[in-house]
């Protein structure tokens, strides 16, 4: 067998003056190798360490400069054993182990993501798609740490990192449990609600309660009776208060409060669910419908408990942020109704061991304004044909149309369709629908 070997043979050539001393070659334990100098004045050879090679090279944009062994050194070569490459560099990293996070009540926790990235980073927090956040969170770089958790907490959080090589986001969703156990409660307690016209009462299982109509405070006398509108005959209880005690599934259904003030009767409908467990331990439901661009404000019913001050949320937030909306108290003062408004607006206050009574009200907003399109701007008849008029008409409730002819007068018409029949060259010209309800 013949074994070939092949050499490498590599030579170091130093040009020096004739005057210089002869320099022999540095030695090779510099990282980024050495670099021979002669004094000329000394007349005296020394070695330097090379520098940093990142610092003399210029990477294109979306690149980086990274150190990295030398290749030559894997065949000997190793008077510079590290040098500078350019490489490019992926986009930031981020992910959640879990996307969906369970938290009890009152406890702390910091929502820490994995983040990953190669540039300067630049992280943003959105919770529920804003930047608003409720007062117990405190975001620092990639961790958001929520204190004394509570039900604002609840929700999606969405963190974007971006970096000069590009960017990633990534959410979890985060719950919050509802921290009321029955062991928790006195037996003795008998929490107190207002009701008004059309509530819907959630209320836990073996609580006590006493309901009150919201009119009995100026009403003379207030009377409850079990059963709908229909069926007050069915009396199977008659109290100024209606005193749930232990409350039981059995306890659900509707219930009527009959308010009266001398001759007149006013009558209240409510329907009373048992939950199991809930987040508060009563909540008040109502539905209410806001027109655009009205002013009007919402009122409370907890404000008339004596227990501790009304807190107020907007779908979450606080509704203080907003420029048209004042909390006067009991009072959400609401100025230029728009669209955002849509959603739920809850006002509650704070009881023993961290529980809640809460007033919530579903907010419609609808434009209630008319809108009048014409179907056809121009329509062109022959003389003697019959001419098909027509307005798409977009109205809240109920509207009154009314045609005018070229002249201004009006035609005998109020639906969207006004039909001209044996058309003469005297009706041509322009002809007006108008539409017209309680607000415009």
């Amino acid at each position: 067998m013949i074994s070939t070997q092949v050499l490498f043979c590599f030579f170091s050539i130093i040009a020096v003056s004739r005057s210089a001393p002869y320099c022999t070659p540095c030695p090779t334990d510099c990282d980024y190798g050495t670099i021979l100098l002669l004094n000329r004045i000394e007349k005296t050879c020394f070695c330097h360490c090379g520098p940093d090679p990142c610092d003399r090279k210029v990477c294109p944009e979306l690149h980086i400069c990274r150190i990295q062994i030398n290749p030559n050194c894997l065949i000997g070569y190793c008077n510079v054993p590290k040098i500078g490459v350019c490489l490019t560099m992926p986009p930031p990293k981020i992910y959640f182990k879990e996307t969906r996070i369970t938290l009890d009540f009152g406890s702390n926790f910091n929502i820490e993501p994995f983040v990953e990235y190669n540039g300067s980073p630049r992280f943003k927090w959105l919770k529920d798609g804003t930047e608003i956040f409720p007062a117990n969170a405190m975001s620092f770089g990639h961790v958001i740490s929520l204190v004394n958790v509570n039900k604002f907490n609840q929700g999606v959080y969405e963190l974007i990192l971006s970096d000069e090589f590009g960017y990633d986001s990534a959410t979890i969703e985060i719950f919050v449990l509802d921290p009321v156990t029955t062991n928790q409660v006195n037996a003795q307690e008998i929490i107190s609600l207002y009701i008004d016209q059309n509530a819907v009462v959630e209320i836990q299982q073996n609580l006590n309660f006493n309901l009150m109509c919201l009119g009995s405070n100026t009403e003379k006398v207030s009377y409850w009776h079990r059963g709908s509108f229909e069926k007050l005959d069915l009396m199977l209880e008659t109290s100024e208060i209606l005193k749930i005690r232990e409350a039981k599934y059995s306890d659900d259904g509707e219930y009527s409060c009959r308010l009266t003030n001398g001759a007149s009767t006013s009558l209240v409908k409510v329907i009373i669910k048992v939950k199991e467990l809930m987040p508060t331990v009563a909540r008040i439901n109502y539905e209410k419908e806001l027109y655009v661009n009205d002013d009007l404000s919402i009122n409370c019913g907890l404000s008339y408990l004596e227990n501790s001050p009304v807190q107020w949320s907007l779908n979450g937030e606080d509704p203080s942020e907003y420029d048209n909306l004042k909390i006067d108290g009991h009072k959400l003062i609401i100025n230029d109704v728009d669209f955002y408004l849509n959603g739920e607006v809850s006002c509650f206050k704070k009881l023993l061991y961290d529980r809640y009574i809460e007033e919530k009200t579903i907010l419609s907003v609808v434009d209630p304004y008319p809108d009048v399109v014409a179907v056809n701007q121009q329509v062109k008849v022959n003389q003697g044909d019959s001419a098909h008029l027509k307005c798409a008409v977009d109205c809240f409730k109920k509207c009154k149309i009314t045609w005018y002819d070229p002249f201004g007068i009006i035609l005998d018409s109020n639906e969207e369709e006004l039909v001209l029949y044996k058309v003469q060259p005297v009706n041509s010209g322009k002809y007006t629908c108008k539409a017209s309800n309680n607000f415009g």
